[in-house]
């Protein structure tokens, strides 16, 4: 009788639990559903907005939202390679290195493009492109003189390469 009485209470609590937890289920899945259809709403709100070109144009011309987004916070960032540029002039030419120098050039061109094919076009991003554009070519331009017309070099920088006992000599 001991048995059959634990038996008939664990069986009680086994419908208990599985009532209680199918109610659970339920509501979770429930809740759930209405979750993923408020997102849906949501989703096809935001596909709404990226595909909407008057949406984006009157966004980004309030004053208060360009300073928010990345078409302002990109091209101030990306001022930093122009620094970079301008502070590396003070260095010798034999610290160039020509494939990152043409990479930064090819880079800037691409986002150069970028910057006015965009709506609304970026031109902060533009002038900042176009400035590392120029800043890159001076420091290729000075290390395709140093390496490749050692003869011509102005700015008082002695050419590891060729040393002056070598042209007296030779």
């Amino acid at each position: 009788i001991f048995f059959f009485f634990f038996f008939f209470l664990f069986f009680v609590f086994a419908m208990l639990y599985e009532n209680i937890t199918n109610q659970i289920i339920r509501k979770t899945v429930t809740n759930n559903v209405k979750v993923i259809r408020s997102l849906n709403v949501n989703l096809n709100k935001v596909k709404k907005y990226f595909t909407s070109k008057t949406v984006k144009k009157e966004e980004a011309s309030k004053p208060s939202n360009y300073f928010l987004t990345t078409h302002f916070w990109g091209p101030v960032a990306n001022w930093g390679f122009v620094i970079a540029g301008l502070s590396d002039m003070r260095k010798s030419p034999d610290q160039i290195s020509i494939p990152m120098t043409s990479a930064l050039c090819v880079y800037s061109l691409l986002f150069m493009r970028f910057s006015v094919m965009i709506v609304p076009k970026n031109m902060l991003l533009f002038a900042c492109h176009f400035s590392n554009e120029c800043v890159q070519l001076y420091q290729l331009s000075r290390k395709i003189k140093y390496d490749y017309y050692p003869g011509e070099n102005t700015s008082g920088e002695e050419n590891s390469s060729y040393k002056i006992e070598d042209i007296k000599e030779g």
